[in-house]
């Protein structure tokens, strides 16, 4: 995890039990698509606690929301 301390543009997020893309969405503000841009390598359909993920949160305009995953509608299909 060392090189995702290093690339992350934002803050990194420590996984708790019940943790869910949506869930963090909300509470960073960001939409669950940037987190899994932001995310390549992590398995972001199967969360665990422990796991460390970047959430890009900051200056940069990184607070826009995505539609459908904003509103909780929309599928994780990519």
């Amino acid at each position: 995890m060392d090189e995702l301390v290093n690339e992350c543009c934002g803050v990194i997020h420590v996984v708790k039990e019940g943790d869910t893309l949506y869930g963090l969405s909300q509470m960073y503000h960001v939409g669950v698509e940037e987190i899994m841009y932001r995310n390549p390598y992590a398995n972001l359909y199967h969360l665990q606690a422990g796991d460390e993920l970047c959430i890009p949160v900051g200056k940069s305009g990184n607070h826009r929301r995505t539609a459908g995953f904003a509103a909780g509608e929309g599928n994780m299909d990519l």
